[in-house]
């Protein structure tokens, strides 16, 4: 690449400048995966333990908030224990009758 300048006074030179060389970052290739097989899944041998709770009336859908009061003392300090244990999922079930 060839450029031109004009001198300070605004007169051109007609000396071509040496042009500065651009560096240009090439991004590495991201390694090929050369397994055709998929990665393992590990599957754990003890399967952690789910609280569960029945709803009536109206069910639970995802994504959308549900008030959900629990009175039963021990199922209270069951969710309390699974949420200091980082566990704080619950499987939450839709009785067909209230009997």
């Amino acid at each position: 690449m060839r450029g031109f300048s004009s001198n300070k006074d605004g007169s051109e030179s007609g000396k071509p400048e040496p042009a500065e060389e651009e560096t240009v970052a090439v991004p590495e290739p991201e390694p090929v995966n050369q397994h055709s097989l998929p990665a393992t899944v590990v599957v754990p041998e003890n399967w952690p333990k789910v609280p569960i709770l029945a709803v009536s009336r109206n069910p639970v859908f995802p994504r959308f908030i549900k008030l959900v009061e629990v009175s039963n003392p021990h199922l209270i300090d069951l969710l309390r224990r699974k949420v200091k244990l980082n566990q704080p999922y619950v499987g939450i079930f839709l009785k067909k009758s209230d009997e």
